[in-house]
């Protein structure tokens, strides 16, 4: 194989590549561990009062996942229980220690509801079905 002068050897281009990709993976992997991570302590101690703020303000309901810090109740949770939670666990699993299948399919209808109401739709009988099944409050209705 003939080389013309100034051009790389296409093994030498190939073993570049290689090394470019492993110092990328490096450079990842110690970015991502170097990112801002709560301590064990922290995470419990912010889980805990997001916890009781969570059941005193919102009682146990979907909305307190509305509130500007849920964020960090659910690193603390994930923190403490693990990667693999997500917001309905950590709240109503964890948290609140109850699953309140009602509240949810109630929030869901009167967003239903809602939907219907901001198209132009008439809203009498989804919140007839709102009103017979549920107990909490919906704007629409």
């Amino acid at each position: 194989m003939i080389q013309q002068k100034g051009e790389l050897p296409v093994r030498t281009v190939i073993i570049m590549a290689i090394m470019i990709a492993v110092l990328a993976v490096v450079i990842f992997f110690i970015m991502r561990q170097s990112a801002v991570q709560i301590s064990q302590s922290d995470a419990e101690k912010i889980f805990a009062t997001k916890c009781e703020q969570y059941k005193t303000d919102f009682s146990c309901s979907w909305k307190a996942t509305y509130e500007p810090n849920f964020d960090s109740f659910l690193q603390a949770c994930k923190k403490i229980y693990g990667t693999d939670r997500e917001a309905f666990s950590c709240l109503m699993s964890i948290c609140c220690q109850s699953f309140k299948f009602e509240d949810t399919e109630c929030e869901g209808l009167c967003k239903l509801c809602k939907g219907n109401y901001l198209i132009g739709i008439k809203t009498e009988k989804c919140c007839e079905q709102f009103a017979a099944k549920c107990s909490i409050n919906c704007e629409v209705c």
